[in-house]
Parts: C-alpha cells; sequence; structure tokens
C-alpha cells in the first residue's frame, strides 16, 4: 500500500466513512464488517505504480492494504494464465471465450490469493491465532499460508467437506474441527468459539481484505488483454467475494484511466443450491434462505445474508445476469473440458463453464463478445465426489 496516500473505509450497509487505521476493524457508526476501502485513484494515473518484474499478485502491492514496509507472505500466488478455450469455443460457435485459470495458484484455487494477503496482515500485526469456518479451498489455503509465518490456525469445516480436504489441512499443521452441520451453521459455531476465546475470526466475504485479493484477478486479466476489459466475466459463486472484488478491481482500472469500461459480471450457481439467483432473479433485496441439495460443497451456502445484497448490486450496476445450471451437465463438463483442453476443473469451476455456455446458447452473450470464465480451482482434490 502506498504511503503517499492513505485510503478511507466506507460501511456498505449504513454509508458512513472513516480513515483508515485497521484491516479488521468494524463501522464506527454501525458496527458492521462489511467495509470497502477507497484509495485516491489520482495518485496511480496509468501503470508505472506496477511492479512488472513481480509475476505474482504482488505486482500490485500498492493498491493492496498491507503497508509500505511490511513483507508479503507469497508462494506466488497470482499471475495465473489466461487461455483461450478453443475447442470449447468452437464448439459453442464462439471464438472469444478465455479461461482464467486459477487452479494454477499454488493451494489449487483463487483462494491462495486471499489467504496470502490475509497472512501477510497478520504477520505485521503481530496475530498469531486465527479462526475460520471454510467448505474446502479457504481451508487448505489458510493452513498453507498460517504455517508458512507461524500463524496458529483453527478451521472448522461443515460435515459435507471431503475428508481429503481435511486431510490436506491437517497435513499443513492447523486444527481441524468437523461439524455435523451446514454451511452456515458451522459458521456461527466458528464465530462463537472465537469470540469465547478471544481469538480473531475471519469472517469471509464480509471483511474487504479478502474482497481486495480478488481484485487482483481483474487486474491481470485487463494487464493480460492488453489494457482491455472483456466484455463478459463470468464466475460460480457461494458467499460471492470473488464477483465482488472482480468488478472492483475493473472500476479502479477505469479510474486509473486504464480501461474505459466494465464488463458485464455473470454469476452461477447449482440449480440444487440457489438462493442467490432465485432472489435475484424474483427481485428481492434479500436472498430467501434454501435447503441445499448439492454435492458441490463449495457451493452450498445456503443463507448467504448481505452478502447478496452487496452482489446482487453489483451484478445490476455491471448490466450483467446471476444464471443457475443443472448440476449434471455441470459435472459433464468436468471431463469434456479435460478431454478437450487438458485442463481438469474443480466441481465449481464446471459450474462457471456450464453457465458461460448456457448464455453464449440463449443469445445473453453475443458471439462478437470477449468472454472469461474463471477457472477458479484445479479438480485433483474434489474429484473424489466429482468423477465416476
Amino acid at each position: 500500500m502506498s504511503s503517499q496516500a492513505l485510503p478511507r473505509l466506507r460501511c456498505l450497509q449504513c454509508g458512513a466513512e472513516s480513515i483508515y487505521v485497521d484491516p479488521f476493524q468494524h463501522c464506527e457508526r454501525c458496527d458492521s464488517d462489511w467495509l470497502d476501502i477507497i484509495y485516491d485513484y489520482q495518485h496511480f494515473r496509468g501503470s508505472s505504480w506496477i511492479a512488472t518484474q513481480d509475476a505474482s499478485m504482488w505486482r500490485y502491492r500498492e493498491l493492496l492494504p498491507l503497508s509500505a514496509g511490511a513483507a508479503h507472505n507469497s508462494l506466488q500466488e497470482g499471475w495465473t494464465p489466461l487461455a483461450r478455450l478453443d475447442r470449447l469455443g468452437a464448439s459453442l460457435g464462439h471464438a472469444r471465450l478465455y479461461a482464467k485459470d486459477e487452479g494454477r495458484n499454488p493451494t489449487g484455487s483463487f483462494k491462495a490469493r486471499q489467504a496470502s494477503l490475509v497472512t501477510s496482515i497478520l504477520r505485521e500485526r503481530g496475530i498469531g491465532e486465527l479462526v475460520i469456518c471454510s467448505t474446502g479451498n479457504v481451508a487448505m489455503a489458510y493452513a498453507a499460508y498460517c504455517a508458512r509465518v507461524g500463524v496458529d490456525l483453527t478451521v472448522f469445516l461443515p460435515e459435507l467437506v471431503p475428508p481429503l480436504k481435511q486431510k490436506v489441512v491437517e497435513a499443513y499443521g492447523a486444527r481441524a474441527v468437523r461439524l455435523p452441520a451446514s454451511y452456515y451453521d458451522t459458521r456461527v459455531a466458528a464465530k462463537a468459539h472465537a469470540r469465547e476465546r478471544g481469538i480473531l475470526y475471519d469472517p469471509g466475504a464480509d471483511n474487504f481484505v479478502n474482497r481486495e485479493s480478488k481484485k487482483t484477478i481483474a487486474y491481470e486479466i485487463a494487464e493480460q488483454l492488453g489494457w482491455r476489459a472483456p466484455d463478459w466475466y463470468v464466475q460460480a459463486v457461494n458467499g460471492g467475494p470473488g464477483p465482488m472484488g472482480v468488478h472492483k478491481g475493473f472500476v479502479e482500472l477505469r479510474a486509473m484511466g486504464l480501461i474505459d469500461r466494465l464488463p458485464k459480471i455473470a454469476c452461477v450457481q447449482s440449480e440444487l443450491c440457489s438462493p442467490m439467483v432465485d432472489s435475484f432473479l424474483a427481485g428481492h433485496e434479500r436472498a430467501t434462505p434454501v435447503v441445499p441439495r448439492t454435492r458441490i460443497v463449495t457451493l452450498s451456502y445456503e443463507a448467504p445474508g448481505f452478502s447478496f445484497a452487496v452482489l446482487s448490486e453489483v451484478v445490476r450496476a455491471s448490466g450483467g445476469t446471476m444464471i443457475k445450471v443443472d448440476e449434471d451437465r455441470a459435472m459433464a463438463r468436468i471431463g469434456a473440458l479435460a478431454r478437450s483442453e487438458g485442463r481438469l476443473i474443480a466441481p465449481a469451476a464446471a459450474v462457471a463453464v456450464e453457465g458461460a455456455a448456457r448464455l453464449i446458447e440463449s443469445g445473453r452473450i453475443a458471439a462478437d463478445e470477449t468472454v472469461v470464465v474463471n477457472l477458479s480451482g484445479e479438480g485433483v482434490v474434489c474429484h473424489e465426489v466429482a468423477l465416476p
């Protein structure tokens, strides 16, 4: 973070603004976790602030909430490939279909970005303990990055998390607490555990640090496209911090004069757990909780709460949409993409691919529009539940 232009914080719930002091602070007026960090973009006109010699997300550290003199905790996360999906695109009659291959990150998903930034801040602040709740990918990422800086991590996991992911978490030395409960109830238990013991709890999408890490995906896409924004950005969602951060990244790039327009954001869910999509299409201000029937644990959040309000505003502001897809058809994309493109992807990434295909086939995405699909994770750790 540049020392030349100190950012400010704005509450997404009540609109109050405050001076940036602590990355884990709450709103001074309403005590909400939902803050957004705002920089003085006049200090960042053009691209001279980018550390182009760094082939990781930290090439953009001047616009990340870590003090200028603090060391970052990196395993070379970010700067992932942006690859054209030629054969899939040809089968859909679409020549401008790209994949942002986030499975290439050190822990196999885009959550490595989040873990890198959060643990860098923990080390800077001298915080030695952390509690999180995860459906698997965040847990594996945080376990690896916490191990590297000596942070004592406790991970709460809902019962649907594949046992292999728990073994990975424990291999890094983290404590795993597995509960016979839904993701929502497991989150409640994790937060209570942290509060009772006076340990920092990372609330996920609620905290702006997590969303800030995701905006580097937008920075990379635009830079890899020659400082152009795609027409569409497509991602599967659970709580939604990915598209929230990506949209903000593109907004910032436009404010700095690096791109001249914003992409439309498309968020995709499985029909077997689609509280965001159903509420969005019904025009609701709040998401109605559902009973998850999906096999995809990383997309099983049944009660997204205020994150729906934030995400739906992002989608509407971008001119995008939300869509739900048949889970069996999405799962079939895993093998199809492996055989046609040589990419073995996670089930959530397959949901995103199926969503993009549906939008192309329906004509919502035009044939001349550039589309980037977030392949949010690689498939090896996931396919005990994804493949026959």
